[in-house]
């Protein structure tokens, strides 16, 4: 896990470096991107309770910035439920993601 929240670490900081010609190029700002590590379901680890992984997440979680690990099942518990209106928003006009198209 830490290797992988290492990687995604320096995500957020390549996009601040090339702000401007992402902003240029593609019309996206990425002045607050962020990232998330997903790390998997908590039942794969039946020998520990979920309720202890989700604490140490929560305290892992709470010295990080711009980077936050979840679980497969907090990702789908979070995930916006279609005819949810609002859920996704698009910040940029000239590049839409799948989930706006």
């Amino acid at each position: 896990m830490h290797d992988a929240v290492g990687q995604a670490i320096n995500y957020p900081v390549g996009l601040d470096e090339n702000r401007q010609k992402i902003r240029r190029e593609l019309g996206i700002e990425t002045r607050r991107a962020s990232a998330v590590v997903l790390i998997g379901h908590p039942a794969v680890q039946p020998d520990v309770p979920e309720q202890d992984i989700n604490e140490a997440l929560r305290t892992f979680n709470s010295h990080m910035s711009r980077v936050e690990v979840l679980t497969y099942k907090e990702l789908m518990s979070k995930r916006p439920r279609p005819g949810r209106v609002g859920a996704l928003k698009c910040r940029s006009e000239k590049v839409s993601p799948p989930c706006c198209r």
